[in-house]
């Protein structure tokens, strides 16, 4: 993967790499992590990308151009296998303060830069659904999320690229609130 273009902030320049979430509930130890990703090679996230992961979710294979968030509640799994397919939308844009024109918040003026969420794709598997989904991105309900029973690792991917895929999203959000 490319790395990102280098971006100044507050006078310091860095080259930004992807911004990855991981809730309490997805990983706390190192070993848990490395079951979380069982083949990390086949994991492919854009320097731009935003990934949140929350609760029971095993990332088998993933490439992510964008913002996604997954979440499973307590007593679900979510197994997220993409195949070929790829995850794309508009994502997370890192903004300076001098291109803001609204009020600035004190954390803003500490990072240098906000954070605005232009597009993210959310899927959380429902607490009265299936034990085990996988989320494949494909068609097959705006969520990509299928029963583990119903999944054929070899079927070609059609992603699902309908609008109620991704939605518009208000700033970014830490699993404390709902991108809108």
């Amino acid at each position: 993967m490319p790395a990102a273009a280098p971006q100044t902030f507050l006078g310091i320049t860095a080259v930004p790499g992807p911004r990855i979430v991981l809730h309490p509930s997805f990983a706390l130890f190192p070993h848990e992590l490395k079951a979380r990703f069982p083949q990390p090679h086949k994991v492919r996230v854009t320097a731009q990308s935003s990934l949140l992961l929350a609760g029971d979710v095993t990332v088998d294979c993933l490439s992510l151009a964008g913002s996604l968030q997954l979440s499973a509640p307590p007593g679900v799994a979510v197994v997220v296998n993409t195949g070929q397919g790829e995850v794309v939308n508009d994502g997370h844009e890192l903004l300076p303060l001098d291109q803001l024109k609204d009020d600035v918040s004190e954390v803003d003026r500490m990072r240098g830069y906000r954070i605005v969420c232009r597009e993210m794709r959310a899927v959380s598997a429902e607490p009265t659904g299936p034990a085990e989904v996988v989320f494949t991105g494909r068609a097959g309900g705006s969520s990509g999320l299928i029963p583990l029973t119903h999944f054929d690792p070899d079927e070609e991917p059609q992603l699902d690229l309908q609008p109620q895929s991704s939605f518009l999203c208000a700033p970014f959000s830490i699993f404390t609130r709902n991108c809108t």
